[in-house]
């Protein structure tokens, strides 16, 4: 009876059932739950997913969370959800990977030296991803007056575009084949 909604989507999604019996702390049955019950919340196993790879300390477990979400999406299309909620909310477990990828890259390379921005484009942007997306992202920075410091600025841009395309790869978000990327020099200015 404790168990995460998500969780139990996953569980009924991975044997196939549409019911589940919910157990107390003694073991006793207290009730039985039903997929179609479970749809409702599917903003729910979201928030959860969100909360936890906010949480996470490591690539690794970024990458453990976010191969949750097929199973998840399968549950929810299978019981009904609409694809456009099930879309934005893969497009929200990607927006929420992508933030805490840069804050874990920024704590490794230090502080930004100017002020920047990390931009989601195509489908992320619209919040109309599927398990198949691939990445599409930018880095608009400060530029200084003076080249020396403005091509130290350039390389920890140049570093940190590479570190959260290559771990948003790592969880799943593959790298665009047109290289629409904040790794690929055009697409940092």
């Amino acid at each position: 009876e404790n168990t995460p909604i998500y969780q139990a989507l996953m569980y009924m999604e991975e044997k196939g059932v549409q019911h589940l019996a919910i157990e107390d702390e003694r073991g006793e049955i207290t009730g039985v739950i039903r997929i179609k019950e479970l749809v409702q919340f599917h903003r729910y196993g979201s928030i959860v997913l969100t909360r936890e790879i906010n949480r996470a300390n490591s690539i690794v477990e970024i990458t453990n969370l976010t191969e949750r979400s097929p199973a998840l999406t399968r549950a929810l299309l299978e019981s009904g959800g609409k694809p456009n909620n099930i879309t934005s909310m893969i497009s929200t477990l990607c927006d929420s990977t992508t933030i805490r990828l840069l804050e874990l890259a920024i704590a490794e390379l230090g502080p930004p030296p100017a002020k920047f921005v990390f931009i989601a484009m195509g489908s992320q942007a619209r919040h109309e991803q599927t398990l198949l997306t691939d990445q599409d992202n930018a880095i608009i920075y400060a530029q200084l007056d003076d080249i020396y410091q403005q091509e130290q600025v350039d390389r920890y841009f140049a570093r940190l575009g590479d570190s959260v395309c290559n771990n948003l790869n790592r969880a799943g978000y593959a790298l665009c084949k047109g290289q629409i990327m904040a790794s690929n020099p055009h697409w940092r200015c």
